[in-house]
């Protein structure tokens, strides 16, 4: 932060100066979150289920969005403190980057209650935080599990884009995406590849929608993409 502000003190600084003055200095690509946080809108809900027994901790964490029409899904990592019974506190710190996420873990100990970012990291709001004693238990715990990847976990970069937008994460075949302007008319379409890449060099200065789809034909992604 203070080199930032010594290279743009007296000037003019935008949103994408920032992103790539801090991509430059920490090697960490910040496209989704700006896309998320900055350019996205709303925030996310998160509803809690947590069970335990024979040294096994399973919880699952249900993610609803307040605009799903923009950012269907904040991919983030997130802390859930586990309180038990005459023991310490346990936080653990996972990663959210589907819409239902289940993770089992070993600890000991009775759990009395799992409360969702304790430390107040994120904007969102959660519900729940119950016992749930239908939710299964994994008798060889390897750590934490989490589903496989799906339409949410793919990587659209980068965001904002002046030259090659990059889809990947994809499987080949499995679906299809659309290019829409702000005025819903259509700038590209067709099928997803492993990894689809789409030449916005051509295209005017502003926003544009980004629609991904199922082989059935049902929309499972929307992202908002700047062309700066």
């Amino acid at each position: 932060m203070r080199g930032f502000q010594n290279l743009y003190k007296d000037g003019n600084a935008s949103a994408i100066d920032f992103q790539n003055y801090y991509q430059t200095q920490t090697g960490i690509n910040p496209t989704q979150f700006f896309s998320q946080w900055y350019y996205g809108e709303g925030y996310p809900t998160f509803d809690i289920r947590y069970n335990f027994a024979n040294g096994q901790f399973f919880l699952k964490s249900t993610q609803s969005v307040s605009m799903p029409g923009v950012t269907p899904l904040f991919i983030t990592p997130i802390e859930y403190r586990i309180t038990r019974s005459a023991m310490q506190d346990t936080i653990i710190r996972v990663m959210h980057s589907q819409a239902i996420e289940n993770y089992t873990l070993p600890l000991i100990g009775n759990v009395t209650s799992v409360q969702c970012d304790p430390k107040n990291w994120l904007i969102n709001k959660v519900q729940g935080s119950v016992r749930d004693q239908t939710l299964g238990i994994n008798p060889d715990p390897v750590g934490l599990q989490e589903p496989q990847a799906g339409f949410d976990s793919m990587e659209i970069g980068p965001n904002p884009c002046k030259q090659l937008l990059t889809i990947s994460g994809a499987a080949e075949g499995k679906g299809s995406y659309s290019l829409n302007d702000v005025n819903g008319k259509r700038i590209a379409e067709g099928p997803l590849q492993s990894q689809t890449q789409l030449d916005f060099s051509q295209l005017s200065a502003g926003v544009y929608m980004l629609v991904l789809k199922d082989m059935e034909g049902k929309t499972k992604r929307q992202q908002k993409i700047i062309r700066p």
